[in-house]
């Protein structure tokens, strides 16, 4: 008998398989984080991928913007910030001259002590820098640049728009929609406008394609590389982190080519390979665990290592429930009722029922798919009996009665997978892997 004990929210959460059901336990790739972060940084910055250093661009008047993201990514730019200022000040670039974008996408502004977290209480307390929280809402902020032939209306923070350079920092991992965070994305959304981000977000996210780990024939992916073309972003400064948070590498240059490298490097500490699919697969949310929609990561990328019919078993603390008061409307509004199949909520989605909080509609679309191949068991403690029995989901507090129903279903010899992170981690079938190729 296996035992097994995977991260739940703050907490870890123990269970046992028999030897003879288990197909594999799946943890993230031993990497040592013994990274001298300063060197590693100016390394990148000294020779860039597809690029010249941009100092060869920066002057004495010329003006840069930062584009840094949000609460909502533990990237650590203030860790990032002061080796690049650094760097720009000796090329002659003024700090008044250097302006510090939040890219919020369409998430909550930011609170003060979040920004000096965000880019070091320094930058802040010091105020030589301008630091500019992006509103996608606030035409007065945006300047319209064209559309994309994937027809996406183009508004971006004016004073990304209106820099003679652009540069952006962020953490590189899976997304649904887009195939990785990182690269141009921190453009398209991070600094658009409401209509972009829509666009973006809800019409191309939609496409099977636009999905975990795929870049190739992504419209939302392709979208987002247009768009930062169009804008002219210069370079990317991207991280990616272990469970930690801790750096464990970094890139810079180009923001297709950076983001391409950064992605082998990703795959080979991230990628879970499933030997075949599972009946059963078991997958924390950590270290995304605070609220529902946070959680959704394992509840649609274990849709491609599960068998048809088969089990998804996500343990997802969820100690703020549904999260924001926009996503919990959401969630409320969209599984509140049963949906006979995706297509009838798509129908919703294109009517713009849900224009309010459009950007996350699409990845219940995704969910609901999934539900249609294999059944969902929500393993919660922060998720109160009455909103579970609302949302119509499959829940309980317990692991093991999560096994009980899910072997009931599929009977005793029914094979288990395991992803201890489901949350950041990236589950193919191995001989899949091509499928993650940029």
């Amino acid at each position: 008998m296996a035992q097994i004990e995977i991260p739940y929210g703050e907490e870890k959460i123990q269970f046992e398989i028999p030897d003879k059901n288990l197909l594999l336990v799946g943890w993230p790739k031993q990497v040592s984080t013994a990274l001298n972060l300063e060197d590693r940084i100016n390394k990148i910055l000294d020779r860039p991928m597809g690029m010249d250093p941009i100092e060869k661009k920066a002057a004495c008047g010329k003006k840069v913007a930062i584009i840094c993201d949000d609460y909502t990514r533990p990237t650590p730019a203030h860790r990032i910030l002061p080796i690049l200022l650094e760097r720009l000040k000796k090329a002659g670039v003024k700090a008044e001259d250097i302006c510090i974008i939040i890219a919020a996408g369409i998430h909550r502004p930011m609170e003060k002590e979040e920004i000096q977290k965000k880019v070091g209480k320094q930058i802040v307390s010091e105020g030589k820098i301008r630091i500019i929280q992006h509103n996608a809402e606030d035409k007065n902020q945006l300047k319209y640049i064209g559309k994309t032939k994937f027809g996406t209306p183009l508004w971006i923070n004016r004073a990304v728009a209106d820099s003679d350079i652009k540069i952006g920092i962020g953490s590189l991992e899976a997304h649904a929609y887009s195939g990785f965070c990182g690269g141009p994305k921190i453009l398209l959304p991070g600094v658009a406008g409401k209509e972009s981000i829509f666009h973006n977000h809800g019409e191309l996210a939609r496409s099977p394609q636009s999905w975990f780990g795929r870049t190739n024939n992504n419209p939302c992916w392709m979208d987002m590389v247009e768009a930062a073309n169009m804008a002219g972003l210069d370079m990317v400064v991207n991280v990616i982190l272990d469970s930690k948070l801790e750096i464990m590498e970094a890139v810079a240059g180009n923001p297709v080519k950076a983001q391409k490298e950064g992605i082998k490097f990703f795959l080979k500490v991230f990628g879970v390979g499933f030997p075949e699919r599972a009946d059963i697969v078991i997958a924390s949310a950590n270290p995304k665990h605070w609220y529902f929609d946070m959680s959704n990561v394992p509840m649609m990328s274990t849709a491609e290592v599960v068998k048809n019919g088969g089990v998804r078993i996500i343990a997802a603390y969820c100690s703020e429930e549904l999260g924001p008061s926009l996503t919990k409307k959401l969630y409320e509004e969209s599984l509140s009722r049963p949906w006979p199949t995706p297509e009838e909520y798509l129908e919703e989605i294109k009517a713009e029922k849900y224009s309010y909080e459009m950007a996350n509609s699409p990845a219940i679309y995704k969910i609901l798919q999934a539900q249609q191949k294999s059944d969902m068991i929500i393993v919660t403690e922060g998720i109160s009996a009455e909103k579970a029995d609302q949302l119509h989901l499959n829940w309980t507090r317990s692991m093991q009665e999560a096994l009980k129903r899910a072997f009931k279903k599929c009977g005793e010899k029914a094979k288990v997978g395991v992803m201890s992170l489901g949350g950041i981690s990236l589950p193919y079938v191995k001989g899949q892997e091509k499928n993650y190729e940029m």
